[in-house]
């Protein structure tokens, strides 16, 4: 995704046909890490899959356990929902990927614990996702000094988006911040979203 994203000439690109909930023994926090995954690297949106919902009960690829009905209520499906809340109210248009690491200096992880991050133009907002490694927190450290004001931070709960303040918010626009994720998401998962404003306008 990062590779199309700096393709030339720009284009909208969307992540398609990705792993679907219900086949392959996906689980829900692989679903949501290839979603934000996505949403962070410039892409302009990802189609979900499920599995029996993209056949309605018709013969499928894998053995299912839900009707087409019932798996509208499941993890994925709802962990969908959330993220396109989130996003809805984020200006999710003007992000763009922050790849290099000189905002997320240190804990980005790698393969399939790799934290991605986006900002803003303007350095006023950024957003990381950090996905699940275990049910322990995960400490990240993010350069301040890259915001021109002081951060409000929070935390959003990818998997019943409550959003949780982080202790000491609002954090000083200085040197390096170090940040732990909260651990355990209620899922016996521990991916979170790291929401950094320093005053992005509303």
């Amino acid at each position: 995704m990062l590779a199309e994203y700096l393709r030339k000439p720009v284009r909208p690109f969307v992540l398609l046909e990705t792993t679907y909930e219900g086949e392959h023994n996906s689980t829900p926090d692989q679903i949501r890490r290839q979603a934000y995954w996505a949403m962070l690297s410039g892409a302009c949106g990802q189609f979900f899959g499920n599995n029996p919902i993209w056949h309605f009960d018709g013969p499928g690829l894998f053995p299912v356990k839900l009707s087409w009905q019932q798996a509208l209520g499941a993890a994925g499906s709802q962990d969908i929902a959330l993220l396109r809340e989130l996003f809805i109210h984020l200006p999710w248009q003007q992000l763009a990927p922050e790849d290099h690491h000189a905002l997320l200096t240190e804990g980005y992880g790698s393969d399939t614990a790799t934290a991605l991050t986006a900002l803003t133009a303007d350095e006023k907002l950024s957003v990381t996702y950090i996905p699940c490694t275990g049910t322990d927190g995960r400490e990240v450290t993010v350069a301040m000094d890259r915001f021109e004001k002081p951060v409000t931070a929070h935390w959003y709960n990818p998997t019943n988006g409550r959003f949780v303040e982080v202790e000491g918010s609002p954090c000083a626009n200085r040197a390096t911040h170090r940040f732990r994720t909260p651990g355990d998401n209620g899922t016996g998962t521990n991916d979170w979203v790291l929401i950094l404003d320093a005053g992005y306008p509303r």
